[in-house]
């Protein structure tokens, strides 16, 4: 961004992910003038969700999501009613879409030029520290799945890392592999199955030794 720029274009180009900032953030200079921010609240959103669209790989987000959701299921056993109550699976499902939506926008929002070792561990931590904050479930069973769910998901992002700055553009590491057609999506459909199954294996051993 220029030295320059005025405070609201700063204050816009925050808005903007890292990967698309100067591109919007030149294209609304020149075609908007005057009418700078309302031509950036209107197009920002769909900046937005258009990096996500990039960033998001759709197996990534399935482990993950299965990452989260199975300590907290494992760790409802601590308060039998969340079984019971009409309003326990939603109460057990809050913080896990308040965690995927942080990941979602983590990835989005990353400078694809900055390969941060500490990425994998900083963005689920974030988003369980937000799920903390939003007082839904007893604190037993937030603190069993959420130190729980961060080490899973941590782990899933170390193991499936993507490759280089411009991995938002392609597939992960292991869906890079030269398979063909058939063979591709028995992996990706094989290779998260395999391992939500080890890591329910694992955290059932856990919690009942």
């Amino acid at each position: 961004m220029a030295a320059g720029a005025s405070a609201l274009e700063r204050i816009v180009g925050w808005l903007i992910p890292p990967a698309s900032r100067e591109e919007v953030l030149g294209d609304l200079r020149e075609r908007c003038g005057a009418n700078f921010l309302g031509e950036a609240l209107r197009v920002v959103p769909f900046v937005i969700v258009s990096r996500i669209r990039r960033t998001a790989d759709p197996v990534m987000v399935l482990m993950e999501t299965l990452g989260v959701f199975l300590p907290f299921v494992l760790a409802a056993r601590l308060d039998r009613r969340l079984f019971e109550e009409p309003s326990g699976l939603a109460r057990l499902e809050t913080p896990v879409a308040i965690v995927i939506l942080v990941l979602l926008l983590a990835d989005a929002y990353a400078d694809p030029k900055k390969r941060s070792p500490l990425r994998a561990v900083l963005a689920p931590t974030l988003g369980m520290a937000i799920a903390f904050a939003v007082p839904v479930l007893p604190w037993p069973v937030m603190m069993w799945a959420g130190i729980s769910a961060v080490g899973i998901v941590t782990a899933i992002r170390v193991i499936f890392s993507p490759v280089g700055p411009q991995a938002a553009r392609i597939p992960a590491h292991w869906q890079k592999l030269e398979l063909d057609a058939v063979s591709l999506q028995a992996a990706r459909l094989l290779l998260p199955i395999a391992v939500i199954v080890l890591l329910w294996l694992a955290l059932s051993r856990w919690r009942n030794g």
